[in-house]
């Protein structure tokens, strides 16, 4: 399957799950122009400057929600808050699939800092914007040189065993089981 089937799939299973209906429409045109890219880095220093790493690698629902919150400003585009699993260097991270979404939903509030999943930001072109793995993959095998780097890429050119499974879109299953207050999710 490909990135936008998948993504397609998790828009489909958040609504059969009644996690809320996305409206979604493909763009073709890239979003990440080096220009937004520079934009959105503003935005995000602005928002996080100071921030220690390691909360980061811990916090990666509400600072991608805050951030797709300003990056649908600067790129004039709706952004989709996406939540699923990656695997890294072939490996799925945390094994996350439909049952377990399904689960928590149904189980509700847990400590959103111990649930196994990750969130990333998925734009209409396809592209993802993700600003806590890298940092998260820095701080856990000693690469300093990932520590504060964004992964920022069209899912068709994501190499070295980066891939993506998005399984739910919004704000609203985050908020269900605790992950996101009301006051941070924006629908």
């Amino acid at each position: 399957m490909t990135y936008a089937s998948d993504f397609a799939a998790a828009i489909e299973r958040t609504r059969r799950l009644g996690l809320g209906d996305v409206p979604f429409k493909p763009v073709t045109q890239r979003l990440l122009t080096p220009e937004a890219i520079e934009e959105l880095g503003k935005v995000v220093q602005a928002q996080f400057q100071g921030l220690d790493p390691k909360v980061w690698t811990e916090h990666c629902f509400v600072i991608h929600n805050a951030v797709a919150q300003s990056a649908a400003a600067v790129l004039n585009a709706p952004t989709y808050l996406t939540v699923g699993d990656v695997q890294v260097s072939g490996q799925w991270v945390y094994g996350a699939d439909e049952d377990r979404i399904a689960e928590l939903a149904k189980a509700g509030e847990q400590d959103g800092n111990l649930v196994a999943l990750h969130a990333w930001i998925t734009l209409p072109s396809m592209e993802i914007m993700d600003l806590t793995l890298a940092t998260s993959i820095g701080i856990q095998e000693n690469m300093p040189e990932l520590i504060g780097s964004a992964i920022l890429k069209h899912c068709d050119e994501l190499s070295q065993g980066l891939a993506y499974r998005p399984l739910v879109v919004g704000t609203r299953f985050l908020t269900r089981i605790g992950a996101l207050l009301d006051q941070d999710a924006e629908e």
